[in-house]
């Protein structure tokens, strides 16, 4: 017996209209029908993506609920709002550009059912170009909580965009670190963790994860590596990592950022080569 279910989603003005109708639709068609879909819009959104807003609200007026907030606050403060206005005990996070598969709510909420001990759950993401026509490579992570807690000193061990979870638990750590620009979700799970919270991820793919063509090209450079800076200290506050790890994962993290667009591409496919 599965319970109620919310999903939170936010939404800034920078996202296409498209792969906003296509995420909603996803949610929409799903098995299992959440009783509500909290959607942030965080800022000002412009008419194409209010219009993508308005036109799904009427098809699904019971179900689509607007949280508003007057400027772009962020990713973190936007979630801690819409998860404030979620009313289910089960919330399922869902991007606003990616595609949920049609039985993914339904899968998690029966292993929630099956799992009483579980307070976080996620699985596998299939990463795809931006027309989600070609597979770029299916990102893996740890199903048990063990390896999952160990993994997280090294590299985040959930796939945020597939993540279902119990509010009652985020909000008992203190929601997503605010003083994260990026990666907030690794800080959670780090303070959550530490907290006693358990996890796990099903073996399977629940999301097609819209990665694009420079989705490495983004993620280099030393303006990317101050976000590892940033989450590395995170880490270390909660203590989920020491000196040791601290040190480390900075090393490998900034020859990662520096390296050449061709060199990190090989580097990526071939650790997603080694999880298959």
């Amino acid at each position: 017996m599965t319970g109620p279910l919310s999903v939170l989603m936010a939404v800034h003005g920078g996202e296409r209209p498209e792969y906003l109708s296509a995420a909603l639709e996803s949610i929409f068609i799903q098995t299992l029908t959440p009783r509500e879909v909290v959607l942030v819009e965080d800022g000002p959104l412009g008419k194409t993506l209010r219009a993508v807003i308005k036109a799904w609200s009427a098809r699904q007026p019971a179900l689509l609920r607007s949280v508003r907030l007057e400027s772009n606050m962020g990713l973190a403060e936007a979630l801690n709002a819409g998860l404030k206005a979620c009313t289910c005990e089960l919330v399922a996070r869902m991007d606003s550009d990616d595609v949920s598969l049609g039985d993914r709510f339904e899968r998690q909420a029966r292993f929630f059912a099956e799992n009483e001990d579980i307070d976080v759950l996620g699985g596998y993401s299939d990463e795809r170009d931006a027309s989600l026509g070609h597979t770029i490579a299916i990102r893996k992570v740890p199903s048990r909580h063990e390896d999952i807690a160990a993994l997280i000193k090294w590299k985040n061990p959930m796939n945020h965009v597939t993540v279902m979870f119990r509010k009652e638990a985020v909000e008992s750590a203190g929601g997503y670190p605010p003083e994260l620009r990026k990666m907030q979700d690794y800080g959670l799970w780090a303070k959550m963790i530490k907290a006693g919270c358990r996890f796990a991820n099903l073996p399977e793919v629940l999301v097609t994860f819209r990665a694009g063509e420079d989705f490495i090209r983004r993620r280099g450079g030393i303006g990317y590596f101050r976000y590892d800076i940033a989450v590395m200290r995170y880490l270390k506050k909660t203590g989920v990592v020491g000196n040791l790890h601290f040190a480390a994962n900075l090393v490998l993290r900034f020859l990662s950022r520096i390296s050449p667009p061709r060199l990190r591409n090989l580097i990526y496919s071939e650790i997603r080569r080694r999880e298959k």
